[in-house]
Order: C-alpha cells, then sequence, then structure tokens
C-alpha cells in the first residue's frame, strides 16, 4: 500500500510540473500569435492545457482494464468538474478583488450548462452508445469553433505579457510542435500509473475506486488549473481565470469522458459502460453548484474574498457529502 501511494503521490507531482512547465508557456504563446481575447484564450488553450491530465486519466481507464479502471476515470472527471468551479474560482479570490465581465461568463456557464445535460443524459443508462459519445465531441468541437470566431471578430489583443517570456529567457521558437508530442507522451505514461496505482491503492484503503476518484485524483490533476487560474487571477485577469477554471470543465465532460469513450467503441469495440450509481446525484450537484456561481457572479460581478472563502466552504461540504455517500 505504500509503494502505491508513493507512486501516486509521484505522479501527480510529474503532472503539475509537467503541465506548469513549458507546456502551459507555448500555450500563452499561441495565444499571442493568433491574437486571442484573454476570456477565450482562457477558455480554449489554457483550459485545454491544464487539463491535460484529467483526459490522459481518462483515457488510460478507458483503454486500461475498464471495470474499476473506468470507475476511477469517470470520478476523476466528476470531482475535477466540482473542484474547478468551487474551488479553484474561490481561491481566485483570496489574493484581491477582481471584475468579471457578465457577457464571457454567460457564454462560458451556458456552454458548460450544455455539457453537464449530456452527462446527465449519458448516466440515465449506464451503457455509453456510440452517438451519445460522437455527441459529446462534436459539441466541444463547435464551442471552440464559436470561441475562435468570436475572438477573431472582436480584434482581441494578446492577453500575456512578451515582455515575461523574455524575463524567462524562452524565445517563441522554443515551443515546436514536437515539445507537445512529448509532453503529452510524458503525461500519458504518468497517468497509466498513476491510475494503476490508485485502484490498487483504493482496494487497499477498502474505499470505492469511484470516492478515490471524486476527491484525491479529482484534485490532484485539477492543481494545474488553479495554478493557472490563480497566476492570472493576481494580475487582475478575473475573466481569463474564470474562463479557464469553466472551460476546464467543460473540455473535461465532453472530451475528458465522450473522446476516450468513442476511441475505445470505434477501435476496439468495447462496451463502454459507467457505474452510475450516485453519478446521478453528483451531476444534478454539478448543475446546482453551477446555479450558485452563475448567481454569484452576475450577482455582484466581481470575485471578493468573502465570495471565495464561501465557495470553498461550498467544495469542503461537497466533499464531505461524497465521502459519507460512498464509504
Amino acid at each position: 500500500m505504500l509503494i502505491d501511494l508513493a507512486i501516486v503521490v509521484f505522479c501527480l507531482y510529474v503532472l503539475s510540473q509537467v503541465t506548469e512547465g513549458r507546456f502551459l508557456e507555448s500555450l500563452e504563446i499561441l495565444s499571442n500569435k493568433w491574437g486571442l481575447t484573454a476570456s477565450v484564450a482562457g477558455a480554449t488553450l489554457m483550459a485545454i492545457g491544464s487539463s491535460a491530465p484529467e483526459l490522459a486519466i481518462a483515457m488510460a481507464a478507458v483503454f486500461n482494464d475498464g471495470g474499476e479502471h473506468a470507475d476511477v476515470g469517470l470520478g476523476a472527471i466528476v470531482g475535477s468538474a466540482m473542484f474547478n468551479l468551487l474551488f479553484v474560482i474561490g481561491i481566485c479570490a483570496i489574493p484581491k478583488r477582481i471584475d468579471i465581465t457578465p457577457k464571457n461568463i454567460i457564454r462560458d456557464v451556458a456552454m458548460y450548462f450544455i455539457a453537464v445535460c449530456w452527462l446527465l443524459w449519458v448516466f440515465v443508462d449506464p451503457n455509453v452508445s456510440l452517438v451519445e459519445s460522437m455527441i459529446g465531441v462534436v459539441l466541444y468541437v463547435i464551442y471552440v469553433i464559436y470561441l475562435l470566431m468570436s475572438s477573431k471578430k472582436e480584434g482581441g489583443a494578446p492577453p500575456f505579457d512578451c515582455e515575461e517570456h523574455e524575463a524567462r529567457k524562452y524565445a517563441p521558437d522554443d515551443f515546436p510542435l514536437s515539445n507537445f508530442v512529448v509532453m503529452i507522451g510524458v503525461i500519458a505514461i504518468t497517468c497509466h500509473f498513476l491510475v494503476d496505482s490508485g485502484v490498487a491503492l483504493a482496494n487497499a484503503l477498502k474505499i470505492s475506486p469511484v470516492l478515490f476518484g471524486l476527491t484525491v485524483l479529482a484534485a490532484g490533476t485539477s492543481f494545474p488549473d488553479m495554478m493557472a487560474s490563480y497566476a492570472v487571477a493576481k494580475k487582475g485577469e478575473g475573466d481569463m481565470a474564470v474562463a479557464n477554471a469553466v472551460g476546464s470543465n467543460t473540455f473535461d465532460i465532453l472530451i475528458g469522458l465522450g473522446l476516450p469513450w468513442l476511441l475505445s467503441i470505434l477501435f476496439m469495440s468495447n462496451q463502454v459502460v459507467v457505474q452510475s450509481e450516485g453519478l446521478i446525484e453528483n451531476g444534478a450537484l454539478l448543475l446546482g453548484s453551477l446555479v450558485v456561481v452563475t448567481v454569484v457572479l452576475l450577482g455582484l460581478k466581481r470575485l471578493s474574498r468573502s465570495v471565495g472563502i464561501f465557495l470553498i466552504a461550498c467544495y469542503l461540504g461537497y466533499v464531505g457529502w461524497i465521502i459519507v455517500n460512498y464509504t
């Protein structure tokens, strides 16, 4: 058990280092090159980059042995969504009050709402069909296309300071496509060991693999999201911080679940079955927390320290609820 615990901790550390290293920095450079607005960059490139661990875990879980592995991957995605929505947005308000743009919040929240509704639809029947998985992937592709088109229409300025890259002694040419391939490979291999050890650790502790995914893996793999949002929040980029948190959730649900399911059905002829027990309730909580965050953000048009503490308390209450229900 101690060996499995050590592997889990080490894998989570590797994921945080890889994701927060040149991977995110290369995403910043792409944002500058493409002239994306801050909120669009947060909802697309930053969200996708910081959500790479969740996607890799879901891939490793579905293509491993199914069963408990798939339960761990599914739990990590759902738990990560709650962590991002409540804890990440809450922690962004702790350093200082940040202002937000209601129009951007409505855009990202609306798509996230659609993603959660799709997830609940899938959970109604534990057997995931080809059509269900395809709809998830297509919805995300349409969302990204819309964001990119709206950013170009608005004529967004580069959201990152190029001088900051010079201070780090990195130039745009230091980030070729091969870096992405290598880092994605490292993430995939790391997540393979993380899921295997996570299942073994959950069994040794005699806890549900879904509970382990909803808590430990969800928080661990979401740390890159938190670090990215917190960093831009300190610079006063409230729209980008919130867009990253909400956009990461949309990516995690539609691509983090939809894509592995789709590939498994298409290329491995596997019957994907989810352990839907308790996940309907989690999906309902996702919708409820989304309503709370949306009302707070649109009502106040800013994130204050008191709001941040309230959202963090809500997340801790959620963790308490799932521990009681899964033990």
